[in-house]
């Protein structure tokens, strides 16, 4: 996957068609090195049809309404800790409209399309990924780069959940559709995916790789966190449903899950991203086996660090690859 390069944005860092955030403007005025150059562009998650969500969006359907959103927890103990809680819950405006914006169309340069089905129901999600496809199908012919998909199995604010098996066939069924699109699908978990699934599902010929991990939904967050970086058991973003945890706690975990994943005979691509707010992070995760890395909340708690972060990447990867691309 060498056209997509080491480093990718978690998806939606810098917005629906990277037209980013009004605080990366800041940091790109007043702090060194905070630049996404090198880094792989890689879209806010789309759903087959509008989702409202928990963030208010403007009138364009991509700008937030809210400078600091209700849905997003960090205060300055969280910034100081590097940790953030977010239960945004995908809102957007669906596939179409993003499609006949016609921005992607104007890029130049590798990215990807993350999209994600939130139906109530397998058979409801699927007719929301047969949608998807459709779209995808109609945008990919008018494209001017090369682009990938990222199958979001991963989201812990939609509220439906999935046993075990049947989450496998569901990704299974996604991955047979997205197949016809004839471009390369990554397929994006959190830690919480049993490794033997995650086999399953990068055995399917449609499925380039696998990206590891998005948020840890609040449930699963140590009681101790919670109290550390929250000061209480309760999550403050309840209302929301809890929200998931991003930062630096998730970076031991991703690792973790690698190595067992390896371990386990899974062989293809993966992407790491979680808690990597440095050229140690990126270490961390290359030496557990990953093959690529994503940064997201660099990019807001750790803003001084992401050019660096984003050069050694680069130099570690295309120096010492963990497999020929």
């Amino acid at each position: 996957m060498a056209q997509f390069g080491p480093v990718w944005g978690a998806s939606g860092v810098q917005g629906f068609f990277g037209e980013k955030y009004w605080y990366q403007e800041l940091f790109t005025k007043y702090i060194p090195g905070y630049s996404f150059k090198g880094v792989t562009f890689v879209a806010k998650t789309a759903t087959a049809f509008l989702n409202v969500g928990n963030m208010a969006l403007k009138q364009d359907g991509i700008t937030p309404k809210e400078k600091r959103p209700a849905c997003v927890k960090l205060g300055p103990w969280q910034f100081l800790c590097g940790v953030t809680l977010n239960a945004v819950g995908l809102s957007n405006v669906g596939i179409e409209r993003l499609r006949k914006e016609g921005r992607w169309q104007e890029l130049t340069e590798p990215f990807m399309i993350s999209v994600m089905a939130i139906g109530h129901g397998r058979a409801e999600r699927l007719r929301e990924m047969q949608e998807i496809v459709s779209h995808l199908s109609k945008l990919l012919p008018k494209l001017h780069a090369p682009v990938a998909i990222q199958l979001n199995r991963s989201c812990p604010n939609v509220k439906h959940q999935s046993a075990r098996r049947e989450f496998v066939e569901e990704t299974l069924d996604a991955l047979d559709l997205l197949r016809s699109l004839r471009v390369p699908v990554f397929v994006k978990l959190n830690t919480l995916t049993d490794v033997l699934d995650a086999k399953g599902i990068e055995e399917h010929p449609a499925c380039a790789g696998l990206i590891i991990s998005n948020t840890l939904p609040w449930a699963a967050i140590p009681r101790w966190m919670r109290i550390l970086f929250f000061g209480s058991t309760t999550s403050p973003l309840a209302r929301f449903g809890g929200g998931g945890l991003s930062g630096w706690p998730l970076r031991r975990r991703v690792c973790k899950w690698i190595r067992e994943a390896r371990k386990a005979g899974i062989t293809k691509h993966i992407n790491a991203g979680g808690g990597i707010f440095g050229p140690i992070g990126v270490w961390s995760v290359y030496r557990a086996g990953a093959d690529s890395v994503s940064l997201g909340t660099i990019a807001t708690v750790r803003p001084w660090m992401l050019g660096i972060t984003v050069r050694f990447a680069h130099w570690l990867f295309t120096n010492h690859p963990r497999r020929k691309q």
